[in-house]
């Protein structure tokens, strides 16, 4: 496992151009030992996004503090986050010192928000909750012992570096001068205990690394051999097969020239992946079936004789071979001669019916088709009129009139109610005055506004 040490100030003792080198550097999985009280955000951020892009996996490992710009290299770049007991995390907003003028000033308040709230999504990405709620942690200059940042969803664990003797190694006294005397506090011992609970409706993004980690462990194997292994797991296809049992129900009947629907599976819902088609349909009738659902529909031609048989045939189409279902469909007469007497359905024949050829059945409907067509047209006239009435009177602006006429054909009764009601005459359709435009009303206009200013002002005022 290779090794890189973020030890000092972020920007002056560790750059990002040595860092990210070092990383590009680095084969397999990595090591990051820490020790910083934070520095440049955007060497920062650098080295953060270096760590992500790394192939193998990163390990941080908190040894003395990661502060500052430190803490989102760690929380936002690292697989797996290590605390040693005894080092600590501290988040807080950023900072900047700033000279100029007051569009300076501004310019930088604006910027330091943005870099802050960016930040602060990078500490919710990883310990759950939103960004405003680690803003207002990072407003509060939030210090967590090591306990407390796997507590709040930083950290991953704490573990003792033993039998390596390690510690907190100290920041130099250059690092103290510029960045860690700017903090509030000088310490989590200065500080007040954080808040380390997750928000209501936010569940704590958990390390798949650190369980991973934690099994490795348990069974005394190494970590990036059960890896391995695991990944070769995850990447074998696996091949289930069931068994699926669909059947059409027996006793179906159907009167001449009428129709009968049959669902498959008796009305429970047909599993996904099938797919049904029908066979030719006897002479004279007509079979469908839908394709995913199975249902399906047989119509009887006039000259069906009852007790007359039919079967339809519908293939059933799956992963394996195709699958045929006969379906039997047993004609009954109109009149309901020849049921069973234990149907649990018996349609009552009609008072009066009228028996007609084909032919004529369809001339029939043919003339009630354009009889309709007639009534839909004189409808639409009969509305295009009514608003042109309402236009005439006054009530509504001959602009609006395609827009009326379509409140009207989406619902008739309460666009009369809305714009019949509208007083008559409310839109003018007389001229109302005459304007002037000649050079002598445009003058005494003038000088009639001058004399009011002056009556207002005690003063003549010009007025443009």
């Amino acid at each position: 496992m290779s090794e890189v040490l973020l030890y000092g100030e972020i920007g002056w003792e560790c750059t990002a151009s040595d860092m990210v080198r070092q990383v590009q550097d680095a084969e397999g999985d990595l090591l990051v030992r820490v020790n910083s009280p934070g520095g440049d955000v955007y060497d920062g951020l650098a080295i953060m996004n270096a760590l992500r892009a790394h192939d193998g996996t990163v390990t941080a490992v908190v040894e003395g503090l990661a502060a500052s710009a430190a803490s989102f290299i760690v929380v936002g770049g690292a697989d797996r986050v290590v605390v040693r007991p005894t080092a600590e995390i501290m988040i807080h907003d950023a900072m900047s010192f700033v000279g100029g003028n007051a569009a300076e000033m501004l310019a930088a308040i604006t910027d330091l928000e943005r870099i802050s709230d960016n930040l602060a999504s990078i500490y919710a990405d990883r310990a759950g909750g939103d960004a405003a709620e680690w803003r207002d942690r990072m407003k509060a200059e939030t210090w967590f012992s090591a306990q407390e940042a796997v507590d709040a969803g930083l950290a991953d664990a704490v573990e003792d570096g033993r039998p390596a003797e390690s510690g907190r190694v100290p920041v130099s006294a250059l690092s103290r001068t510029r960045v860690a005397a700017k903090f509030r506090y000088q310490g989590r011992r200065a500080a007040p205990a954080p808040d380390t609970t997750s928000p209501p409706g936010h569940e704590r993004k958990e390390s798949h690394v650190s369980a991973l980690a934690d099994l490795a462990r348990e069974m005394g194997q190494d970590e990036n051999k059960m890896r391995a292994a695991l990944g070769r797991f995850l990447n074998e296809e696996v091949t289930l097969t069931s068994t699926i049992d669909i059947t059409y129900p027996a006793g179906s009947t159907v009167v001449p020239t009428g129709s009968v629907t049959v669902e498959p599976g008796g009305g429970e819902p047909t599993p996904p992946g099938l797919v049904f088609a029908v066979g030719e349909a006897p002479e004279g009738w007509s079979a469908e079936v839908e394709e995913t659902t199975g249902v399906l529909t047989v119509t009887a031609p006039a000259g069906a004789e009852p007790d007359e048989e039919v079967t339809v045939t519908v293939t059933v189409t799956g992963n394996d071979e195709p699958v045929e279902l006969p379906v039997t469909i047993t004609v009954k007469s109109a009149s309901g001669e020849g049921d069973d007497a234990t149907a649990e359905e018996t349609v009552p024949a009609a008072p009066e019916q009228v028996t007609l050829d084909m032919d004529t059945y369809r001339d029939l409907q043919a003339a009630a088709k354009l009889g309709w067509e007639a009534k839909a047209t004189a409808d639409k006239q009969g509305r295009a009129d009514q608003v042109d009435t309402w236009i005439r009177e006054g009530r509504i602006n001959a602009a609006h009139r395609a827009k009326v006429i379509t409140a009207m054909e989406k619902n008739e009764q309460a666009a009369r109610d809305l714009y019949g009601n509208i007083p008559k005459n409310t839109i003018p359709v007389r001229e109302i005055g005459h304007g002037q435009d000649s050079e002598t009303t445009k003058a005494g206009a003038r000088a009639d506004l001058d004399k009011r200013a002056a009556a207002v002002f005690g003063r003549r005022s010009t007025l443009y």
